[in-house]
């Protein structure tokens, strides 16, 4: 019986356990209430910026909301956390509206620490703090105001690098300081507060974060004798123990040959023909014209372009002069009488100050290729940019020849007979002359009466008669006149 009651004791303790780590487990937006748009926001941090003689068990960042155990741009809470000096991965603990930072091994003596809270923290609504946090203490003395800026550099691409890691070698004694800073989104950094005197600058694109160069990763290097500032550029590059080899053959057409590199070729690489050798079906040497960069291809097929459209013009000047077509100008439009925002945008990106290196080379032909022909292409000689060269070899099939019929002609043009032109219809004979309408006869008259001597030998009718004559009747006769 006791044995029993204790049980049911115990279960009724376990399940509002259960349910409160259920509850903490499950993070979520608190329900009710308005929209929160506002991010989270660093209230405080322990130690204060600038603490000088400070052995601080854990560094604290206090916020003034509940954040997410999990940021949005990292897939861990120690990705979201950069020590410098860096002495291993931090041990970062969440504790709701707090985010503690400790080392392995503890803060060393004498030693300038910069802890930075990278961008990406967000609350239980999702929204995401942009900004970085920082705090600057010392375990020793005080806190130099040296520093090391400059830009990581993609090289192979020309542009920047983003969130690459740059490391500061600095020896002491038998050990060596390993300070390290993220590049921003301009491929910007600052290395603050680095014990003056000579060290190696390494930039290196960081792409799993184990804050080691890789053998599929670019870096860069450079020493810098540091006295209180210093301004550097890395070009960050997969260096390679050998040269380049043709990665992929492009036939543009019959006399341009693309050749897609897998790495750089080296600065001062001369571009000639001797760098290609082309072979066809029966390893005869194809002569070649050029071996040119993807730039200067572009540049000449372009020019070529522009002076065939340049020529049609003066063909067709000679049979009727162009037609010049009045400007249209837009009408004005008012200003709004609104006060105008600020118009200036970010500042542009960091450019690099060395050329950009080959990675892609065009060959043209002296002679068009055959068709559905197999040549062999050799690379000779290439060097990249960690100094080996290399020969390399491909082959490839041309096109073959067209055999479709050509397209059927289109029809003639038949054009409408309302848009004819008046001035190109055959001149037609002259109309002949209006005729005039007839003219009605005049009414008909009666005849004038008998003269004496008309009526000789004519009987005159008698009251009792018919009216008509009784002798011989003389006919009258309308003469008309005809137009």
């Amino acid at each position: 019986m006791h044995r029993s009651v204790s049980r049911s004791l115990s279960r009724l303790l376990t399940l509002p356990l259960l349910w409160a780590s259920a509850s903490c487990a499950n993070q979520a937006a608190p329900p009710g209430g308005p929209p929160d748009p506002m991010p989270p926001s660093v209230t405080s941090i322990s130690p204060d910026s600038g603490s000088v003689d400070v052995r601080p068990r854990s560094v604290v960042f206090n916020f003034d909301e509940v954040v997410a155990e999990k940021p949005a741009r990292a897939t861990t809470l120690a990705d979201a956390v950069l020590v410098s000096p860096y002495q291993g991965e931090p041990d970062v603990r969440w504790h709701r509206d707090r985010i503690s930072v400790r080392l392995p091994g503890g803060w060393r003596d004498s030693t300038v620490y910069v802890v930075t809270l990278l961008p990406g923290i967000t609350d239980l609504r999702n929204n995401v703090l942009d900004t970085a946090a920082t705090t600057v203490f010392s375990t020793g003395g005080p806190i130099p105001g040296t520093r090391v800026t400059g830009v990581v550099f993609d090289w192979e691409t020309g542009s920047i690098s983003r969130n690459a890691l740059v490391q500061a070698l600095v020896p002491r004694g038998r050990d060596t300081t390993l300070y390290v800073a993220r590049s921003d989104s301009t491929g910007r950094f600052i290395l603050p507060f680095v014990p003056s005197g000579s060290l190696l600058v390494r930039g290196i694109i960081d792409a799993n974060r184990n804050f080691a160069i890789d053998r599929r990763e670019g870096w860069d290097s450079t020493t810098v004798q540091l006295v209180d500032s210093a301004f550097v550029e890395l070009y960050t590059f997969v260096h390679d123990t050998v040269g380049p080899s043709m990665r992929e053959v492009t036939v543009q057409d019959s006399m341009t040959i693309r050749l897609d590199l897998t790495r750089p070729l080296a600065l001062d690489q001369l571009l000639d023909t001797s760098l290609v050798t082309l072979l066809d079906a029966d390893s005869v040497q194809v002569p070649l014209s050029a071996v040119l960069t993807v730039a200067a291809a572009d540049s000449l097929a372009a020019a070529a372009r522009r002076a065939a459209a340049d020529s049609l013009p003066r063909a067709d000047s000679a049979a009727a002069p162009p037609i010049v077509e009045p400007p249209i100008v837009a009408p004005p439009v008012a200003e709004p009488d609104v006060a105008r925002a600020d118009t200036v945008g970010p500042p542009p990106l960091p450019t690099p100050s060395r050329p950009i290196p080959i990675s892609s080379i065009v060959v043209r032909t002296a002679a068009p290729l055959a068709p559905d022909t197999r040549y062999r292409i050799r690379l000779n000689q290439a060097r990249g940019l960690d100094g080996p060269a290399r020969t390399s070899d491909r082959t490839f099939l041309t096109a073959a020849r067209d055999t479709s019929p050509p397209p059927p002609r289109p029809p003639p043009t038949v054009t409408p007979p309302d848009s004819v032109p008046p001035d190109s219809l055959p001149p037609t004979a002259a109309p002949p002359p209006a005729v005039p309408p007839p003219v009605a006869p005049p009414p008909r008259m009666a005849p004038p009466g008998p003269s004496a001597a008309s009526t000789a030998g004519h009987e005159e009718p008698t009251a009792g008669g018919s009216g008509r004559p009784s002798g011989p009747v003389t006919p009258f006769v309308a003469i008309t006149r005809g137009w």
